[in-house]
């Protein structure tokens, strides 16, 4: 394997690693000081987490894997359990941010670590400033979500598994397993890495001329081993692969056809109706055989739209690596790296591009955070085509110019100020307030905490109400409105019933709500502004008699009156 050598010792090593571990250390600190809103999915993990320090957790009762939230407990417990505030939310969500910051900067030190293994020093430093300034990688660590810590372990993994196909021996590939093991404790997608090592394995072992079988055979059986010994706790006990595998936004076409085609008949049913009339069956055979068609031509459609909108997705958020990708490959700077291991990462990007399309399919949806492991996976391939770019770019002045470049001719002082140019470019995407579209929740919040008397009664479609409040609620929504129906028709007489309700966008307000509360409930709160990128107006109604008219501080674009309804108008 060849492998550059730096003469200048211990600093010449590991200057350009410091350097990016500071720059993505300034980059997640200015993100954590501008934002005080962590994301919706950090409000569920913080809530596990809290369950876990009470005993009340149970595996089966939440759809998220239970990594994330362990690690948020573990910190808190460690680093804030002694304080006076360790009830607090604020200390919880500290404690998220911190396990996230931490796992960002040892992210940085894998990738460093990983591509020195498959490629030489100076890509792996690239790799590592690049992996710093990513604007996706900067803001999951300086939030409460599980894919930074989720990512790191599946780098990780990838090290040890390349170093298995570097080396040989079955320990590394035993290790990759126990990583990918415990990496799909936090997210599903964590066993990509050692399915797809083993799926590789298992070929391997038919290709003459590489490595002998039986190294391949024990090999793949270290790998299982671990990996199921680390997986499989997980599934016996819930029953499932991944309670987080269920659709979100819409149904695939094939689970649609299943259920407005499939009829399916009980025992019961069976002995009470009589059998139908061969004429019946051969008319109901024969529809189902049109519908094959329809059905095949639905998949292929909603398949096709998937890798459609992949491929969008790829072009908005990773165009610049991959032009890098493709360009590495198609200039052989990915020489340096062994076939196998070569074969093997081809076979994860693709194995991640069939699930991202399986997630349109069953989700309806593909977002920047799903796009993390595949980033990661060409992110090595892209710095080593900057920094053959670099390379040619120097030959070609120095032909054409026919002049001495001076201390422009090295191609060490090309890559420098493209890779720093890009980190700059990319410091304000990075940078910039994480989740400001609810700072009017969180601000709505701080003012209820102090406006909530003991035994008040919250109802709310507002997530992070609640959730910064530091109270319990009835969560409703415009499917799900019982909580509203009965608090309208339940007299409180000891406490208050109070709602809160964004109207802003995207909210899943329906304006009959403020119809059926102004027989009962008056407006008693504040009304708040925009958030970034989504306006939203915050009303808080209470069932007893209370301030009638209010005026929003700052900019005005409601004044409520005592009918709600004609104030919305």
């Amino acid at each position: 394997m060849p492998s550059e050598q730096y003469s200048a010792g211990y600093w010449s090593q590991y200057r350009w690693l410091l350097l990016a571990l500071a720059w993505a250390l300034a980059l997640q600190c200015a993100v954590v000081w501008n934002s005080p809103v962590i994301s919706k999915d950090g409000t569920v993990f913080i809530q596990i987490a809290r369950r876990m320090a009470t005993g009340e957790f149970d595996l089966r009762d939440d759809h998220q894997h239970p990594g994330y939230p362990y690690l948020i407990c573990l910190t808190h417990e460690f680093f804030f359990s002694s304080s006076p505030a360790a009830d607090n939310v604020q200390s919880w969500i500290a404690a998220g941010r911190l396990v996230n910051s931490c796992f960002g900067l040892l992210g940085i030190c894998a990738i460093w670590w990983f591509v020195r293994e498959i490629h030489s020093d100076s890509v792996a430093d690239v790799a590592a400033l690049l992996c710093a300034a990513l604007p996706i990688l900067r803001q999951n660590a300086a939030d409460v979500l599980s894919d930074t810590s989720h990512w790191v372990l599946y780098v990780l993994a990838a090290c040890a598994a390349a170093r298995g196909f570097l080396r040989g021996g079955a320990a590394w590939f035993a290790v990759c397993g126990l990583l990918s093991g415990i990496a799909f404790w936090i997210r599903p997608e964590g066993v990509t890495v050692g399915t797809v090592t083993g799926v590789v394995l298992v070929f391997g072992m038919w290709r003459a001329g590489e490595v002998p079988r039986r190294q391949r055979v024990w090999q793949f059986g270290a790998l299982s081993i671990a990996l199921l010994a680390v997986s499989v706790p997980y599934i016996w006990q819930t029953g499932t692969l991944s309670q987080k595998i269920h659709p979100k936004k819409n149904y695939a076409v094939v689970a649609n056809f299943v259920h407005e085609q499939i009829q399916t008949i009980t025992p019961d049913a069976v002995a009470t109706k009589a059998p139908p009339s061969p004429t019946a069956v051969a008319k109901k055979t024969r529809q189902e055989i049109r519908d094959i068609p329809a059905l095949v031509a639905g998949v292929g459609r909603q398949t096709l739209a998937g890798v459609a909108q992949l491929g969008k997705e790829l072009m908005q958020r990773l165009h610049v690596l991959l032009l890098l990708t493709v360009y590495a490959a198609a200039v052989g700077a990915l020489s340096e790296t062994p076939r196998a291991v070569r074969r093997w990462m081809a076979a994860i990007a693709g194995f991640h591009c069939l699930l991202l399309i399986a997630l349109f399919l069953l989700a309806g949806y593909l977002g920047r955070r799903n796009l993390i492991p595949l980033t990661l996976v060409i992110l090595p391939a892209a710095a080593a085509g900057l920094r053959d770019y670099a390379q040619r770019a120097v030959a070609l002045l120095d032909h054409y110019l026919r002049w001495s470049l001076g201390v422009f001719a090295s191609s060490r002082i090309w890559l420098r100020v493209l890779v720093f140019a890009a980190m700059v470019g990319m410091a304000p995407r990075a940078a910039r307030p994480l989740n400001q579209a609810y700072l009017p929740q969180w601000q709505a919040a701080g003012w209820l905490k102090s406006y909530l008397r003991p035994g008040d009664h919250l109802v709310t479609n507002a997530v992070f109400v609640p959730f910064y409040a530091e109270t319990s609620a009835d969560l409703i929504d415009v499917r799900r409105e019982a909580p509203l129906v009965r608090a309208m028709r339940t007299p409180r007489v000891s406490a208050r019933t109070i709602v809160a309700l964004d109207v802003g966008d995207g909210m899943h307000f329906d304006r009959r709500w403020l119809g059926l509360l102004q027989n009962r409930f008056h407006v008693t709160g504040r009304v708040f502004g925009r958030g970034k990128g989504s306006s939203h107006t915050i009303l808080f109604f209470e069932d007893t008699h209370g301030v009638v008219s209010i005026k929003q501080k700052g900019e005005a674009f409601l004044e409520l009156s005592s009918n709600p309804i004609e104030a919305m108008k």
